[in-house]
């Protein structure tokens, strides 16, 4: 789409710009370069604005999957638990927790129970 926009700009700009001196005051002007300098200039303006609905969708992606992980049955500790309401669930306490777990090589754990 930017690419597009910056071919026109460079047709438009070297068909009409010479007509206009208050705007291209110089002889030689480089009707390239000016194109150039406008398709770069679209992805510096607008880079705080496209990320930010990826940021947005991800973040909520984080939520529902800290959600899955609290519901699976898979994820409870019935070995410990004597009764029902001994049952130990997964709580997510970090939503960072999901890009973490790619990286778990060992699981560890110490006498009060803190795994690490």
């Amino acid at each position: 789409m930017a690419g597009v926009m910056a071919g026109r700009l460079y047709q438009w700009s070297s068909t009409h710009g010479p007509r206009m001196k208050y705007v291209f005051p110089e002889q030689d002007f480089d009707w390239a370069k000016a194109a150039g300098l406008s398709y770069a200039s679209y992805f510096v303006l607008f880079n705080g604005i496209i990320p930010l609905a990826m940021i947005i969708t991800l973040e909520f992606a984080k939520i529902t999957y800290s959600h899955v992980m609290e519901q699976d049955v898979d994820m409870i500790n019935f070995e410990t638990a004597k009764n029902l309401d001994d049952l130990q669930e997964t709580r997510v306490q970090n939503l960072t927790l999901i890009e973490q777990l790619g990286n778990v090589s060992y699981i560890l754990c110490d006498k009060t129970g803190t795994v690490t």
